[in-house]
């Protein structure tokens, strides 16, 4: 499912949080899951308060873990805690706690995917397309590999937008063929190319463009 996103003419730009941010659960892939230790405690606590969405209190637990072990080099606890950081408007936080996350496991397809959320929040297309675009290449399974591409080409239509705003038609037009090759049902961003289209006088190419994407999506018509 694509991220809700209405089409914009050329010199729009926006920047849209996408999915919403995963984080990890299965203590069978943290190397601290059989410790007997009091920071153990409050990381499975912390793990339980992320899925029952109570960041704040997951947040607190991730905090006292790492205060009772701070050396603690488990990827996935600086991972989540990356997670709860963003959720509560701790954006830097959250990029410093995925980029440890990558640090001590650069495998950790899901870190690079919420350090690229949380670069997409603070309008980074740049650093969120070169996070997307490893996770895509990390992402094993087609799901994860589906998320990776559909967060990516939402990225390269925004940097679109933002070349467009700046009158780099030709390069915005790049980042959107780049989205729709990612994703060739993406409506918006055969909307969107047709405006920059038209914006260079391409007004057949700009036609073709507009009806794929009302034949994808008819209600683009009435926005």
């Amino acid at each position: 499912m694509f991220p809700r996103s209405a089409p914009r003419k050329a010199g729009a730009s926006s920047c849209r949080a996408g999915e919403a941010y995963r984080f990890a659960t299965d203590p069978l892939v943290s190397p601290v899951a059989a410790l007997a230790s009091e920071a153990n405690i409050y990381i499975k606590s912390g793990d339980d308060k992320m899925t029952k969405n109570d960041f704040r209190g997951a947040l607190a637990d991730y905090n006292q873990a790492l205060r009772l072990k701070p050396d603690l080099a488990d990827p996935y606890v600086y991972s989540n805690r990356a997670v709860a950081k963003a959720t509560t408007d701790d954006l830097e936080g959250s990029i410093v706690d995925s980029t440890k996350a990558i640090e001590l496991s650069p495998g950790l397809a899901i870190a690079y995917e919420n350090r690229g959320m949380t670069k997409q929040v603070k309008c980074d297309s740049e650093g969120a397309i070169a996070d997307f675009a490893k996770e895509l290449d990390l992402a094993v399974s087609k799901d994860d590999k589906d998320i990776a591409a559909t967060h990516l080409a939402v990225n390269y239509l925004n940097r679109g937008f933002s070349r467009a705003n700046r009158r780099d038609f030709d390069r915005a037009i790049e980042d959107c063929n780049m989205a729709i090759q990612l994703r060739p049902d993406y409506a918006e961003a055969y909307y969107s190319r047709s405006s920059m289209e038209q914006a260079k006088g391409d007004i057949e190419g700009a036609n073709a463009d507009r009806a794929k994407a009302l034949q994808l999506k008819p209600e683009l018509a009435r926005q």
